[in-house]
């Protein structure tokens, strides 16, 4: 290899690892600035809910709601179910909510995954995967203690 291009190619490099490093710091930044936005939500709600105007999923989990959603509209993939929750006043705590709602679905008994993201609620046709724990079921580590 040439000088020239070994030069190039350390520039290059150093250019990349210090634009990764910047939006490594940036996304640190975002996520306790979404962190503290979350906080002033749930103190919003409970306000609100001390006023008596709370909103009407408030109250619940977001996984029941998602539970109820999915009942009422049917099959959805979980970004548009996590869209709809959403909008419809449900806070759903992550830094990606969508990451946060797909994980404890794809825990839960209650809900089938019937293509890839796409959920319903399992209405006891056997399609549940194998593994799958019942909702609210104890792990075995937790069982043990």
């Amino acid at each position: 290899m040439s000088n020239e291009f070994t030069q190039q190619l350390e520039a290059h490099h150093k250019m990349l690892v210090e634009e990764i490093t910047r939006r490594e710091q940036k996304l640190v930044v975002e996520g306790e600035e979404l962190r503290v936005l979350q906080l002033k939500l749930e103190s919003v709600i409970e306000l609100m809910k001390a006023e008596g105007i709370a909103p009407a999923t408030a109250h619940r989990h977001f996984l029941e709601v998602a539970h109820d959603h999915l009942l009422q509209h049917g099959r959805m993939h979980y970004v548009e179910l996590t869209r709809e929750l959403r909008d419809a006043g449900v806070f759903i705590p992550g830094v990606k909510p969508e990451a946060n709602l797909l994980a404890h679905m794809s825990r839960d008994a209650r809900f089938t995954k019937v293509d890839r993201g796409v959920y319903e609620v399992d209405h006891g046709n056997g399609k549940r995967k194998h593994g799958k724990r019942e909702a609210g079921a104890k792990t075995k580590q937790k069982e043990s203690m």
